[in-house]
């Protein structure tokens, strides 16, 4: 998997059952998430580093194998990648 990581122009809002709302601002999209992919974001969010990072912490908290979830949740990381959601650059701290 390419090192992907959060684009600095994604914002996000969490409902209480921890889905998810992203509000692109270079494009005005939004994009809707469950609470599995929105528990995704939310660690990119506060911890950063990589998408594959984040599965693989996500991942047993839900009770599914790493390879599991990386595969259930390839679609959804390809769209992110499509949507510019997710980048290429890691963001300097």
């Amino acid at each position: 998997m390419v090192n992907l990581y959060k684009s600095p122009h994604v914002r996000h809002v969490t409902d209480e059952d921890g889905s998810m709302v992203l509000l692109n601002l270079r494009t005005g999209k939004y994009t809707f998430l469950n609470a599995a992919a929105g528990r995704v974001w939310q660690h990119l969010s506060e911890c950063g580093g990589t998408v594959e990072r984040a599965l693989g912490v996500v991942a047993p908290s839900l009770g599914v194998t790493v390879e599991r979830f990386t595969s259930d949740m390839a679609p959804l990381i390809a769209k992110w990648q499509c949507n510019h959601i997710l980048t290429t650059k890691e963001l300097k701290k």
